[in-house]
């Protein structure tokens, strides 16, 4: 450090300082700087400055500066020199996608302080265990990211969804996370259950009039039932799911799943509600469409709701090709946290709630179209896109 005499240095410190706003404060501080570089003496240690092209400096050109100068610069909250660990995030386009600028991309990590001044911050904070540490971002059109993220069914309401099933296009809600684990526990129970259902099933049992309804109301949401079906396709999904359930009484992992409070839309994503049981089944067979398969092929070809069982399960078995079925890997995904990069334009066409993620903040920008910005949660994502 050199002394600095003379009250100029004083007053170009405490305007500064006293800046009402980010231009005041870039103007004193760079004065400032000039001020303390013509005021350098031959022979003092000097070094070039990282940052130059914030006191209006090209990038191209040079800007000594010593330690004396960098001890009151107005940038040194922010100044990378001599840090070795400093965090960064790496940014990975989906294929094919024209990526925005560099400087867009560069206004989804800025907030301005209270003092004016724009700061660097990671947008995903307390959304990412991993924030302000060194990781990679991914980004994505709208399009593209609706295009891959499918959806078997409309939902209404994703507000309380917490994962995405990219096997089978279904967003996930608490219940069915802790149907999944179970159910994980206890497979094989299932499927020696399912293989005896025409032997073993209880004809005395019936579901109330509640589940009923419920049943009939979410089956027509999700086009397992139409209004001018046939009472025999509704008697035989109504058969499907009392087995289903009497399956689930059986493990009672899930049966205690079944008897908590379940609130429509929260836990599970439908608007009507009903018994934990009835829930489950029809999640499991959303969920799990092998089993309903696998259920198809033990149906007794001489009950007489045989034909109209099978046209209920064809309609339950889920839309998406075979290919990509097989194609998956990985299944079970987070609901991702997202920065949608967006036009003035486009703002009042844009959804906060996805299948798989979640927009938690919006930055306009001149964009073409809507892009995305996504905190993978630790998932390499582009390794999932670049699979397909």
């Amino acid at each position: 450090m050199r002394p600095i005499a003379g009250s100029e240095s004083s007053a170009f410190l405490l305007s500064m300082f006293e800046s009402i706003n980010s231009e005041e404060y870039r103007f004193s501080s760079t004065v400032l700087q000039r001020h303390l570089i013509a005021a350098r003496k031959e022979g003092n240690e000097t070094y070039d400055c990282a940052h130059p092209n914030w006191f209006g400096v090209g990038s191209s050109a040079t800007l000594e500066v010593d330690p004396t100068i960098c001890r009151f610069c107005g940038f040194r909250s922010q100044c990378t020199l001599g840090k070795v660990d400093v965090e960064a995030v790496t940014i990975h386009g989906y294929p094919g996608d024209n990526l925005p600028s560099e400087e867009i991309i560069q206004q989804c990590f800025q907030v301005t302080n209270s003092e004016g001044r724009k700061v660097r911050f990671d947008p995903f904070m307390a959304f990412s265990l991993e924030s302000n540490m060194s990781r990679d971002i991914y980004a994505i059109s709208r399009s593209s990211f609706n295009n891959f993220y499918k959806v078997s069914a409309d939902y209404g309401s994703l507000q309380h969804a917490v994962g995405y099933d990219s096997k089978y296009g279904q967003p996930l809600w608490p219940v069915d996370q802790q149907f999944l684990e179970t159910y994980l526990e206890n497979s094989s129970t299932v499927r020696n259950a399912l293989s005896t259902l025409e032997s073993h099933h209880n004809k005395n049992y019936e579901l109330v009039a509640h589940d009923q309804r419920s049943l009939e109301f979410i089956s027509k949401q999700l086009g397992w039932l139409k209004d001018d079906d046939s009472a025999e396709i509704k008697q035989a999904l109504e058969l499907i799911f009392i087995r289903l359930s009497s399956v689930l009484r059986k493990i009672p992992a899930t049966k205690k799943i079944a008897n908590r409070a379940m609130k429509p839309i929260i836990d599970h994503p439908f608007r009507m509600s009903g018994s934990g049981l009835v829930h489950l089944a029809i999640r499991w067979a959303q969920l799990i469409p092998e089993d309903i398969e696998f259920y198809k092929g033990k149906c007794d070809p001489n009950h007489r709701l045989y034909e109209s069982q099978l046209r209920v399960i064809d309609r339950i078995l889920p839309r998406f090709s075979s290919d990509r079925m097989e194609r998956e890997r990985k299944q079970y995904f987070p609901r991702f946290p997202m920065i949608a990069m967006v036009s003035e334009e486009d703002v009042s066409s844009l959804e906060l709630e996805h299948p798989a993620g979640r927009i938690i903040d919006v930055v306009i920008a001149d964009v073409s179209q809507p892009f995305f910005l996504i905190d993978g949660l630790g998932v390499n994502l582009l390794g999932v896109w670049e699979r397909d």
